[in-house]
């Protein structure tokens, strides 16, 4: 699975550190950058959304910064055994121990409805009105949607044997173990190819209108929108252990612990030379 040791948010990046801590570069309007007020140690992910950052700790604990206008902020009291944590563009959601799912946020497209009896899950994505699941017997569950679908919450029947699963914009991506690619939403920018073939993929990453794949080798595949570079992988680059996806930005941490971003640096979202936050 992929690490979640940086993420990119629409404006923003977010990162753990080698000693446990959180950094942060890009748009911070909300605060969304820099914890506060947090016991800033002993981080083991990270998930980044619109202007809302959540960070899970190693004791299963999860604290959010950054935004609140739409409760994406209020991680709901009493909120423990998490292993997973997935951010919205202003939702939020978290994955229990016992393969059970949390959300909160904004919910007018039911983004923050999770489906009751839900189980059995082993990973989690939030796209910018839609959520995902990954269930442990290879299938995936989405619910949302209510605003501006594109599908992107109709799961296609190939969609089985999945080990990977990622939430863009309007758009999903399922991974097979034999490097099929499934996708389905909006695919105006050719995001989500119903199916294509990235021999060697083993994570996903998903922006608003792009998406990313990492191979075992450690290189990276983009494809999709490509109006700010976003899916214009640098030639030569070789040894990637993680990926993200911004709404326009890309960022992979290579093994030596050195963070690689490529795409929209408006907001200075991505370092302007390759910031080593350790291996």
């Amino acid at each position: 699975m992929q690490s979640m040791r940086v993420a990119g948010g629409y404006f923003h990046t977010i990162a753990i550190t080698s000693n446990k801590n959180i950094t942060g570069w890009g748009g911070n309007s909300y605060g969304q950058v820099s914890p506060i007020a947090f016991p800033n140690t002993n981080i083991v992910a990270v998930s980044a959304g619109a202007y809302h950052s959540l960070a899970l700790n190693s004791n299963g604990t999860v604290f959010q910064w950054g935004d609140n206008s739409s409760g994406q902020g209020s991680v709901p009291i009493n909120l423990t055994s998490i292993r997973a944590i997935a951010a919205g563009y202003t939702h939020s959601l978290a994955l229990k121990s016992d393969g059970g799912v949390v959300a909160w946020g904004e919910n007018n497209a039911g983004q923050a409805t999770v489906p009751a009896n839900l189980s059995n899950v082993v990973a989690i994505a939030a796209g910018y009105q839609h959520s995902l699941a990954l269930k442990n017997d290879g299938t995936v569950v989405a619910w949302g949607c209510g605003i501006s679908s594109n599908e992107q919450c109709t799961v296609p029947g190939t969609a089985t044997n999945i080990i990977a699963i990622a939430a863009g914009g309007i758009h999903s991506l399922a991974l097979k173990a034999d490097g099929t690619v499934i996708g389905w939403g909006e695919n105006a920018a050719g995001q989500a190819p119903a199916t294509q073939i990235i021999p060697g993929a083993v994570a996903l990453a998903a922006g608003w209108a792009h998406s990313v794949a990492l191979k075992g080798d450690g290189t990276v595949v983009a494809w999709g929108d490509n109006t700010s570079g976003q899916s214009t992988v640098p030639t030569g680059l070789t040894g990637v252990r993680a990926i993200t996806a911004g709404q326009n930005h890309t960022i992979v941490l290579r093994s030596t612990g050195v963070i690689v971003g490529w795409g929209d640096a408006t907001w200075d979202q991505i370092p302007t030379t390759n910031t080593n936050i350790g291996p």
